[in-house]
């Protein structure tokens, strides 16, 4: 609706949900959460799954930045400064929580801050922003990531009352804001020299003219360019800051109003059972006579008992 671009969802999909359940969160907290806040924690088994987690997203998480982004050097570029943020987010979190950790590394830290260059970049993943500017971005987001969890998790939770369990705040939230405030820097300073007119208007379609008599001369060198609003890089890189700004607006209103009275209640999401098809039938018990253990261990002539290993399992058998 107004043109924004967002290749890969870090201000549509990662800073509205972030902050639409962190909104969630303060509505329907509990006053004294902190009493028993000791229990979250996590296990060696639960870390070791988490780091697999890990790195697959680390894997793949260029091809979620670059499946929308245009074919040629669009989405290439996209792979591309995806993997040198995710390298320079990993490079930052672990200096960061070797920093803060006494040289020691926090798991917690690794299993979400070394992604967070990933998110920084996505709304900016088809850009022209330089191998090195991808980099930067990367390293910089993973250490405000890390500092994030290691230092404001907590003080964020206790002092606005908010209950953010997996630290969505430090790898969606505060990366997600990041990429759409560097979204208005890198559309205000794009223009068709340094793109070229085809991959400019490919990438911004609201910057080609709407003047009939101008499109069809543009259309003789490049025939597929669609009818713009002849839209200013200035402009865009407005339009960028508000699609940011509305999207935290209605993410935190629409979070903070829902209710908590229907809690773990599936009746309003799913068809039950016992609505579809009438009441939930009771489970049938099965009588099965419990053979004599003579049956089990045989005695011999002796009087002595013949105990196998089939006459224990046999029993058990279904």
């Amino acid at each position: 609706l107004l043109g924004a671009i967002d290749i890969g969802g870090s201000i549509f999909i990662h800073a509205f949900g972030a902050y639409f359940g962190l909104a969630v969160s303060r509505a329907t907290r509990k006053r004294q959460l902190q009493k028993s806040s000791h229990n979250l924690d996590s296990q060696y088994t639960s870390d070791i799954f988490a780091m697999i987690g890990t790195l697959i997203l680390w894997v793949y998480w260029p091809s979620f930045n670059a499946v929308l982004a245009h074919e040629g050097h669009p989405r290439t570029r996209a792979v591309l400064n995806t993997y040198l943020s995710l390298l320079g987010s990993t490079v930052g979190t672990f200096i960061i929580s070797g920093f803060l950790g006494d040289m020691t590394f926090d798991m917690t830290d690794i299993q979400n801050a070394t992604l967070a260059g990933g998110v920084a970049v996505g709304a900016i993943a088809d850009l022209r922003i330089q191998p090195y500017g991808a980099c930067i971005i990367g390293t910089v987001t993973g250490a405000i990531s890390t500092i994030g969890y290691r230092i404001l998790q907590d003080k964020f939770n206790s002092k606005l009352g908010f209950h953010d369990t997996c630290g969505v705040n430090n790898l969606h939230g505060i990366p997600g804001v990041l990429s759409g405030v560097l979204s208005g820097f890198f559309s205000g300073i794009a223009n068709e020299l340094t793109y070229g007119k085809e991959e400019y208007y490919t990438i911004f379609p609201s910057s080609a003219p709407s003047d009939e008599l101008l499109l069809n001369m543009l259309r003789e060198n490049i025939p597929g360019v669609q009818p713009g609003s002849g839209r200013q890089p200035s402009t865009q890189a407005l339009i960028q800051l508000l699609a940011l700004a509305i999207t935290l607006f209605v993410a935190i209103i629409m979070g903070y109003i829902t209710e908590d009275d229907q809690l773990f209640d599936d009746f309003y999401f799913w068809r039950l059972p016992n609505t579809l098809h009438g009441p939930i039938p009771k489970p049938s018990v099965i009588n099965t006579p419990v053979p004599h253990l003579s049956e089990w261990f045989p005695v011999n002539d002796d009087g002595r008992e013949r105990i196998h290993i089939s006459n224990v399992v046999a029993p058990f058998k279904t």
